[in-house]
């Protein structure tokens, strides 16, 4: 396996870390910027719009392109947007920069996994695909709680010069060590909407999108969550965040496993009733337990949302997949998109339910959506297109 694909890993890892950290920067953002923690979350909502609206976009204007150019520049102007959050003094400036570190990581997260998999013969494709999608899943068990205790003690704006930091190792490791790598024809914008319309894939993509509005419904807003039911402060939620991404390796691992499973539409319909209960019962702790019996009773919950949340997508995706096989790379594609329009629906779900003053019910509120979910999954069955 080339080393170099390591230098896409550490990419990888910057956009997750940068993607992830800000779930547990929100209460410092809002106080340091003036603005109520349900706003600083539309932050995360921006970034994650951006991103799935402009991914198959950009992924189609710049397929003809040499491969290494468009990655090293993308990574570049996520690490220059990313540097721009830790510099900028109003939140009108850090919204656009956000937008525009999406928009980068729109590009990049697809062009490294192309360009990882063009540098391995065919029957390592699947190994370097999991190296480049291992610097994201790191992100979650290291990047979120190192961004977060960054951020606790020297400042949230530290924690986006190190995520700049990271894409600009990145960037020119890639420009140093990675080989010209010419572009292919792809499917156009037309042909890519023309695929998501039709009944068996908008299905499929529609139950990602409520999985994922569910789940960030909650960890979109995971600091504020802990920190004002718990009383957790930066080491108590970078706790919080390490416990859901050793979970969530768990999870990856499981779904990996349940993907190569005969029925893995019933391993789903499992494991989002697990995941929507999971929900419900880390609001049902604060609401019910004292905060010394709440406190451990949740964060062996956030393990379990960890493992029973990331094993959906690798799932879903091998169902998508298998639709048509032949149709694999514009079908991950636009489950993508889902991914992320779902979680900007979760950041929005979640802002409305504090602004009401529902902080403690918000893992109530998420696990209804996960659980809406679960019997779409149950009740929509799909055939191949």
């Amino acid at each position: 396996m080339p080393r170099t694909i390591l230098w896409l890993t550490l990419g990888a890892f910057a956009v997750g870390t940068g993607t992830f950290s800000i779930a547990g920067l929100l209460p410092v953002i809002a106080e340091d910027l003036g603005v109520s923690v349900p706003a600083a979350g539309y932050l995360s909502m921006a970034f994650a719009l951006a991103y799935a609206v402009s991914s198959p976009v950009l992924a189609a204007a710049t397929a003809s392109l040499e491969r290494r150019r468009t990655l090293v520049l993308s990574m570049a102007v996520y690490a220059l947007a990313s540097a721009g959050c830790g510099l900028v003094p109003d939140y009108a400036g850090l919204m656009g920069l956000r937008i525009l570190a999406a928009l980068a990581a729109a590009l990049f997260t697809p062009m490294a996994g192309a360009c990882a998999v063009a540098l391995v013969e065919p029957h390592h494709r699947g190994r370097a695909m999991a190296l480049v999608i291992g610097g994201m899943t790191l992100s979650t068990v290291l990047g979120a709680p190192m961004g977060t205790l960054i951020g606790e003690h020297l400042g949230w704006r530290a924690s986006f010069l190190v995520v700049a930091g990271l894409g600009l190792v990145s960037a020119l490791g890639a420009l140093a060590f990675l080989p010209r790598l010419p572009g292919s024809r792809e499917a156009g914008i037309a042909e890519r909407l023309s695929l998501a319309t039709r009944p068996a894939v908008a299905t499929l993509l529609v139950q990602t999108v409520v999985v994922f509005a569910g789940a960030f419904t909650l960890f979109s807003y995971l600091a504020p969550f802990v920190r004002g039911t718990l009383g957790f402060l930066g080491e108590g939620t970078a706790l919080a965040l390490l416990l859901s991404g050793l979970g969530g390796l768990l999870g990856v691992s499981l779904g990996g496993w349940a993907a190569d499973r005969h029925d893995p539409r019933r391993f789903l319909i499992v494991s989002n009733a697990v995941l929507g209960l999971t929900l419900a019962a880390i609001s049902v702790c604060v609401e019910c337990l004292s905060i010394t019996a709440a406190a451990p009773g949740v964060l062996v919950l956030l393990v379990v949302w960890g493992a029973s949340g990331w094993c959906f997508p690798a799932v879903q995706q091998a169902r998508l997949v298998g639709l048509s096989p032949a149709l694999a790379p514009i079908l991950l594609s636009l489950n993508s998109s889902a991914t992320y329009a779902g979680t900007s629906l979760g950041a929005l779900f979640g802002g409305l339910v504090i602004g009401v003053g529902g902080l403690r019910d918000i893992g109530l509120v998420a696990g209804s959506i996960v659980a809406l979910g679960a019997v779409m999954i149950w009740g929509m069955r799909v055939r191949a297109v």
